[in-house]
This record gives C-alpha cells, sequence and structure tokens, in this order.
C-alpha cells in the first residue's frame, strides 16, 4: 500500500496516485504554471492518468 502525502486532498479519481479517501499517494508532487494569478491556472503537475480511465 502507498503511503498518502499527508495534508494534500485529491478528488482527481483517474489519477493513478489517487485513493479511495481522497488522499494523494504520489512520494511528491509538482503543481505547476509559473505564472498562476487564480486557482483557476493551477495544476497538479504530478497527475498520471490510470489505466482503467479515458485520458486520452
Amino acid at each position: 500500500m502507498k503511503q498518502e502525502i499527508k495534508g494534500i486532498n485529491c478528488e482527481v479519481k483517474n489519477c493513478i496516485h489517487h485513493d479511495m479517501s481522497n488522499c494523494c499517494t504520489a512520494g511528491s508532487i509538482k503543481v505547476g504554471c509559473t505564472n498562476a494569478t487564480s486557482t483557476n491556472e493551477t495544476n497538479c503537475e504530478t497527475f498520471e492518468c490510470c489505466s482503467d480511465c479515458n485520458c486520452n
């Protein structure tokens, strides 16, 4: 079982790092967009689509 990152809430259910309790299990995360001025302009660059989703 992967360890969750404490304090990181993730609701992206089609990411391989998402667990069923809305936690992130990636070893670390990177949040991108160097010139963001709002939350809508940020994104998790650690996201990886799980094998059973239709991300493509």
